[in-house]
């Protein structure tokens, strides 16, 4: 077993919330030859609690099955649990943190058809901003691959706006997204073969093309069924509340469209288009994107100064949460003031 688990190689798809990353990763849940769960970052927070284990036995095995089913949002995971303990305990002394990982992937229930699992992926827009977790996934998964998707910061804004989580504030939105797109550009530039950018424009003006390219990339073989993924929709409202699955994700049950594809140009003011081409600055048009303005008003960096404090620390804080902080131990005062004022 663990010879089979070891030829088994990782991916993670990175990018801002909202920018596809989840069309894209339901996408490659569709191949046959892909074990692609639903959104959790399992890998980060059983890792902070497993690092120091070098010897598996018995005892610590069911420790780590039963410390799964304590991770954020595993609960939304179909997992078949008897045969997922039956395939860690058989591990016995040739456990280790990788291949228990490589288990419970392979046991989550697709609501996609699958044959001969070559690939394991996971995607989480929080790898791309909390650094730190996408350079433990890394350490982890040296050989794994990441696909980098991002999204013109200026419609990223728009579609953020609906959404009630991270804030949506024109300037903390914007500066989000260009730390985002440069921090993850700085630690994969010596990872050049492991790496490969996409812009979300490219991926809905040209899906085939797109998801071809990344299935040379990951090594798959291409199916056009794979763009059909939005025929699941039955399946998906048969297990989960179609309001929770509405709410963020109602796109996801439609063909890929490139409807909302510059939609900045006719709903932002220009002087919110200057406030994001300002933020954003030369991360910009590294990404691909063209400004319509290159201001350095003073004023503007004034204005945005709040909005960059407030960042950074979220992100010290979120960074520091999520490694002592599990699911059953948020009741604490600090955890509880994490909850009212950062995940608004």
């Amino acid at each position: 077993m663990k010879d089979n688990l070891d030829k088994i190689p990782l991916f993670f798809i990175i990018g801002r919330p909202r920018s596809g990353t989840t069309m894209l990763s339901t996408i490659l849940d569709a191949n046959k030859q892909t074990a692609m769960p639903i959104e959790s970052k399992v890998i980060v927070f059983l890792y902070f609690k497993f690092r120091n284990v070098t010897l598996w036995n018995e005892k610590l095995l069911l420790k780590f099955y039963d410390a799964i089913f304590q991770q954020p949002k595993i609960d939304t995971w179909i997992i078949n649990k008897e045969k997922l303990k039956e395939d860690i305990l058989a591990l016995g002394e040739n456990a280790n943190f990788q291949r228990l990982i490589k288990l419970l992937y392979l046991n989550y229930v697709s609501f996609f058809e699958k044959e001969n699992i070559i690939v394991i992926g996971d995607k989480n827009p929080g790898y791309s901003y909390i650094i730190s977790h996408l350079e433990i996934l890394l350490h982890l998964f040296p050989d794994a691959k990441i696909i980098h998707l991002t999204r013109d910061y200026r419609d990223h804004y728009l579609s953020m706006k609906k959404i009630d989580f991270e804030g949506n504030h024109l300037s903390l939105v914007c500066y989000r997204w260009q730390y985002s797109f440069l921090k993850v550009r700085a630690l994969m530039k010596n990872k050049i073969n492991h790496y490969y950018f996409l812009k979300y424009e490219d991926l809905v003006r040209q899906p085939e093309k797109e998801v071809k390219k990344i299935c040379d990339f990951l090594g798959l073989v291409y199916s056009s069924s794979m763009l059909e993924y939005y025929k699941i929709k039955d399946k998906v409202l048969a297990v989960y509340a179609e309001e929770d699955v509405m709410k963020y994700h109602s796109n996801l049950f439609h063909p890929i469209s490139a409807d909302f594809v510059d939609k900045w140009k006719e709903k932002l003011t220009p002087k919110q288009i200057e406030m994001a081409d300002f933020i954003v600055g030369k991360a910009g048009e590294q990404a691909g994107y063209e400004k319509q303005f290159n201001s350095t008003y003073w004023k503007l960096k004034f204005y945005i100064f709040p909005d960059i404090i407030y960042s950074q620390t979220w992100l010290f804080y979120k960074k520091w949460h999520d490694r002592f902080f599990t699911q059953k131990h948020r009741t604490g005062f600090m955890s509880k003031l994490y909850f009212s004022i950062f995940r608004r």
